[in-house]
């Protein structure tokens, strides 16, 4: 993992982190209620592989909605450019 320090900050880059940040913002969460009473937001467990089509569809816009907005559309002209892109790489992994 990289680090970046910053004074007495040290900030790790991590992917799980990001991934459960990026579900919470689309929307899937639950909320825990802790014994003392403190209230927090925590990312649902995913499954692929027990995802049906629908479910699959719902969240992968919602994720890439939230990316689109926080990331992507600096780098790219068009949430169209971004979705190729993001085809052009899942094309390479199978």
């Amino acid at each position: 993992m990289a680090s970046v320090h910053n004074a007495s900050l040290t900030v790790e880059k991590s992917f799980e982190a990001y991934r459960k940040w990026v579900a919470m913002e689309a929307g899937f969460f639950r909320i825990v209620v802790f014994p003392n009473g403190a209230v927090k937001k925590e990312a649902k467990s995913i499954s692929f592989a027990k995802m049906d089509d629908n479910e699959f569809s719902e969240l992968y816009r919602a994720s890439f909605n939230v990316i689109w907005n926080q990331i992507l559309h600096k780098y790219f002209e068009s949430e169209a450019d971004a979705e190729r892109a993001v085809n052009n790489l899942l094309g390479f992994a199978s």
